[in-house]
């Protein structure tokens, strides 16, 4: 099965690491993962790469408007569905949910939210 998490924290904390996780289980048992970053750093980024050692998209070029930012992004995940072709997409922080819920409904594609930490924390 090919499987696309969504990631967008810059650094490496609590959702980030259940991500990997499944991540690294998930290509362990033989599928084919791909974490897509909408913001990366250099803990982050060595981290997807010690759990997914093959596949890693970077985020977008910064650019000057958050509105700007935010078409960036979802072009870059509409590239990624398209190159990838995954089967399930799982969306795992606010960021890259909303991303989803913005780009997604289109493709058609199963998506999967995983809420970590508190609904009321990040007004869900």
């Amino acid at each position: 099965m090919k499987i696309l998490h969504l990631l967008s924290s810059p650094h490496l904390g609590g959702a980030e690491v259940m991500a990997l996780l499944l991540a690294r289980a998930q290509t362990f048992a033989g599928h084919d993962v791909l974490v897509h970053l909408l913001a990366g750093g250099d803990t982050l980024d060595f981290a997807i790469r010690e759990s997914v050692p093959h596949l890693l998209r970077a985020a977008p070029e910064e650019t000057h408007g958050k509105s700007e930012k935010w078409r960036a992004q979802e072009e870059l995940l509409r590239q990624t569905v398209a190159e990838f072709s995954p089967e399930i997409v799982h969306s795992h922080v606010p960021k890259t949910n909303l991303t989803c819920h913005r780009t997604l409904p289109q493709q058609k594609i199963p998506w999967v939210t995983t809420i970590h930490g508190s609904w009321r924390q990040f007004a869900y």
